[in-house]
């Protein structure tokens, strides 16, 4: 069993204690459906477009796609353009070796089964090089390794069916980075240009390097890869001793399927019902679930019951001094809020009369307009451009006077306030006295 795999690589860099942990898989319809798409991009290049086309039923029975996601990926099928150049290869698993070589594996989608000596794994999804197509060495394509005609770049893309929003630029994506210095290595490829490319109505949404990856650049990679192997072992060592890890906790916990029996996650929870300090492995056992499935209700109140307590304390005492300039108890927030009326008008002529009509409500909030702005981003075939399309609607709202601000007390921790007094005092002391007059 590997470390961890190109699609778990890049969580990995920043938790390595993830990889040690033991993991919870997850199957989903949308999941589905991309590998439905990932696999009818196989169909173009091994049988060509229209055959590929009438497989499109097949593979959604192969796949038990429900009747309403069958429609959604035929549709997303016959929309995108994009065909891989011939001599391209499709869903290529290999594995980085103990001696440095790379060398094909069976499997794909996170499950191997490696050979020993084989330390990480990954599943290019689309490769061929250009000018020059591939050169296999037998007669039969398939056998052995292809090798990167000289002069030509080796391109390795990574094909991606949801939205961007957990995915990383190409620059800095350990998976295509990882599927160049294999795919680089097993083709022997002087130059490699990783691309990451969004499945959207026409070509798609293509994410390049200004400049393919030389020799040297693969090196590095192949360095960064084995500093993660040797922190992935150290984590390993601690988990078998029974340390504690060392646990990064980020965005990149979203989809991470050892969320379950990760400490970190589960250690406060574990505190609460009395249980020892987890150090390595922590899931709740089935008792500590049934606990805290009763006591849950007795938490809400508790909160309730905490916050009517500290609102009382801020009332006699005054504001709660957190240390480092930071207090709680009720501070003044300034909220826009967009009058839906005239605000509906304008949404409208960004992404259309539904999407605009669907996000109003009694009012209509920022959270709803940017769900309008990205379902209409994702229906244009766009990857990306919420956060400049957000800019221009709230430009024209608050030409047509559709933004109202508002002062409200909240009650949170906040930021002390700079004294007016002590503003000036520092001024003074900073600047001449003569220059300051």
């Amino acid at each position: 069993m590997s470390a961890f795999s190109g699609s778990s690589y890049g969580r990995v860099l920043r938790c390595a204690a993830s990889a040690v942990l033991p993991r919870t898989q997850h199957e989903s319809a949308r999941a589905d459906v991309g590998s439905a798409l990932h696999e009818h991009l196989s169909d173009r290049i091994r049988l060509g477009l229209l055959e590929a086309l009438d497989r499109l039923p097949i593979l959604a029975t192969q796949w038990r796609l429900s009747e309403t996601d069958a429609r959604i990926f035929e549709a997303r099928a016959r929309h995108f353009q994009w065909i891989p150049p011939a001599g391209a290869i499709s869903e290529q698993a290999l594995a980085l070796f103990d001696d440095t070589g790379v060398r094909t594996v069976v499997g794909g989608r996170g499950e191997y089964a490696l050979p020993p000596g084989a330390l990480v794994p990954a599943t290019i999804d689309v490769m061929w090089s250009e000018p020059e197509p591939l050169r296999w060495s037998a007669y039969q394509p398939g056998y052995g390794a292809p090798e990167c005609p000289e002069g030509s770049v080796l391109w390795t893309v990574e094909v991606k069916t949801g939205l961007d929003v957990h995915v990383e630029p190409v620059e800095f994506n350990a998976q295509a980075r990882l599927a160049a210095l294999l795919a680089g290595r097993w083709t022997d490829a002087a130059l490699v240009m990783p691309a990451v490319v969004y499945w959207r109505k026409g070509m798609g949404e293509w994410d390049v390097l200004p400049a393919p990856i030389d020799a040297r650049g693969l090196d590095a990679i192949g360095i960064e890869v084995r500093d993660a192997l040797d922190r992935v072992e150290s984590q390993r060592r601690l988990l078998a001793a029974g340390e504690p890890l060392e646990l990064v906790e980020g965005s990149h916990c979203t989809y991470c399927p050892a969320e379950a029996r990760c400490p970190a996650k589960t250690a406060m929870l574990k505190g609460y019902l009395g249980a020892p300090a987890p150090l390595g492995e922590a899931p709740l056992s089935v008792d500590e679930a049934r606990r805290l499935a009763v006591a849950l209700p007795m938490m809400d109140r508790f909160v309730r019951a905490a916050r009517t307590a500290l609102r009382a304390h801020v009332a006699e005492a005054g504001p709660i001094d957190l240390g480092g300039e930071n207090l709680w108890g009720p501070h003044e927030v300034e909220e826009t809020r967009v009058v839906a009326a005239l605000g509906e008008a304008v949404l409208a002529e960004e992404v259309g009369v539904w999407q605009a009509r669907a996000a109003v409500r009694s009012e209509l909030p920022r959270w709803a307009i940017e769900g309008a702005v990205k379902a209409h981003l994702e229906a244009s075939g766009v990857a990306r451009g919420v956060a400049p399309m957000m800019r221009r609607i709230y430009g024209r709202l608050g030409a047509a006077g559709a933004l109202l601000t508002e002062t409200k007390t909240q009650w949170s921790a906040y930021r002390r306030p700079p004294d007016p007094d002590e503003l000036e005092a520092a001024l003074r002391a900073s600047v001449d006295d003569d220059e300051f007059r």
